[in-house]
């Protein structure tokens, strides 16, 4: 079995598995980004793993089939927002093991009598911070990190299976995001590779980031970790995607007694002991809603937060065309961002990249 471990290590749960029913897993982690080319490159030379747990969608690889799963895979709390995240022409196609994988805004309490929660506001705040700290950053390139501020101007880039990229709505929300580095909103130079740790270290007030980085920061910080929601533009809330961490069966030819073991893995990956675990070393966010139920009955205001961001979220698209999409975005986002192009034009040549990849690949 192969899992991606940034973020998350599902080592100690493998391990706490294979003790309790003597079933032999034999892994492979790898960084995400890692896992995702070896996965498509192995699918060529039908050498794939058994199974694997990544983000889902990865799910939507093309070349790589999967075990649709019936109602034997999954335990009765497991949460119908994380399904969402898994559901695939009317089938589940992997069990959502963690829930979650969304932005929020983290903020230094130190630094700031209360967190924005209007753009107008966040601006405001810059004048008060202290010289040696800078505002706000984010990995702005990243089309994720992106996503937000589409939703505040109605400019999700695909509905369904159907693209809207090339919209006046998408246009404006690229004109915004642009300007924000001349209004002192952003800081495109220092992305992942680098806010992470000057946020750490007190030189940002602010940083948009996964909750999958909420324990570093919180063991970096301490009490003075805050954690908000998006802040709104133009009154309208920013809604980040929610995906899940999810294992999923390669379909190969399997014994029963294989078959069992898989599924008794995923069970036991949905347990409530196994999610009170990852959320007790990771803080990540259960797909069991009775897993959930406890940590919110004894969560203080960042875990309100964190949640309260996610019911506050969409649902990333499970559809096969996403990986067209994000590489379309990503390409008229650099032609404005270059000066290249109008922002109508760059909203022009993502649909119209997108559409012909997916005309190619038909």
């Amino acid at each position: 079995m192969a899992f991606g471990q940034t973020g998350y290590d599902f080592t100690p749960l493998i391990e706490q598995f294979q003790a309790e029913t003597g079933i032999k897993i034999t892994t492979a982690p790898q960084e995400n980004y890692d896992l995702k080319a070896e996965l498509i490159k192995r699918s060529g030379k039908k050498r794939l793993p058994d199974a694997f747990i990544a983000p889902a969608d990865y799910t939507t690889i093309q070349s790589i089939n999967l075990i649709p799963l019936d109602d034997d895979w999954l335990v009765p709390e497991i949460s119908a927002e994380s399904l969402q995240t898994v559901s695939q022409n009317g089938n589940i196609v992997a069990v959502p093991i963690i829930s979650g994988n969304h932005l929020v805004m983290y903020y230094n309490r130190s630094a700031l009598e209360a967190p924005a929660k209007t753009m107008s506001e966040l601006l405001q705040q810059r004048q008060t911070l202290p010289d040696n700290m800078r505002l706000i950053s984010w990995s702005f390139n990243g089309m994720y990190f992106l996503i937000p501020f589409l939703s505040s101007f109605d400019a999700l880039p695909i509905q369904g299976e159907r693209l809207r990229m090339g919209t006046p709505m998408m246009a404006k929300a690229i004109e915004y995001y642009w300007r924000l580095p001349e209004r002192g909103l952003a800081q495109p130079t220092c992305s992942h590779d680098c806010y992470p740790q000057q946020f750490k270290e007190g030189k940002f007030a602010y940083v948009i980031d996964g909750v999958w980085n909420f324990q570093q920061y919180q063991q970096a910080l301490r009490d003075d970790l805050g954690i908000a929601l998006l802040p709104a533009i133009n009154g309208q809330p920013m809604r980040p995607y929610f995906s899940a961490h999810v294992l999923a069966i390669i379909a190969k030819q399997y014994s029963k007694a294989q078959l069992q073991a898989l599924q008794q893995f995923a069970r036991f990956l949905q347990s409530v002991d196994a999610q009170k675990f990852m959320w007790d070393s990771a803080r990540a966010i259960p797909s069991n809603n009775e897993a959930l139920k406890g940590i919110v009955a004894s969560s203080d205001d960042n875990t309100r937060m964190l949640i309260r961001q996610l019911q506050n979220a969409n649902p990333i698209p499970n559809s096969p065309h996403m990986s067209v999409v994000w590489e379309a975005m990503s390409k008229g986002f650099n032609r404005y961002g270059a000066q290249l192009m109008s922002a109508e034009e760059s909203a022009q040549l993502m649909q119209h990249l997108a559409e012909r990849t997916i005309a190619h690949q038909r």
